[in-house]
């Protein structure tokens, strides 16, 4: 408004009109910036929860499939045992 003034433009709503149409274009361009920077960083972090899920999923599978340890047979008591004669 301050350069068009300087100019020497007499007509206020011209002055107005063109202030208000930079103002409008300038607030649509930041909201257009601001929409797509929130959508990449939502994707990236999207992103990010499936490969933890994924890990997450394959340690599960990874520990369902590996077999248990084997444990050594129990010691027969020597109460226990039963002698047969034959």
């Amino acid at each position: 408004m301050l350069l068009a003034i300087a100019v020497g433009e007499t007509e206020l709503y011209r002055i107005l009109l063109r202030a208000m149409l930079v103002f409008m274009g300038v607030a649509v361009a930041g909201s257009i910036i601001m929409a797509v920077g929130i959508s990449i960083i939502h994707r990236i972090k999207q992103e990010e929860l499936n490969e933890k899920l994924r890990l997450a999923e394959e340690e599960k599978l990874a520990a369902s499939l590996t077999l248990p340890t084997a444990t050594p047979p129990a010691a027969v008591a020597p109460n226990d045992v039963e002698v047969h004669s034959g």
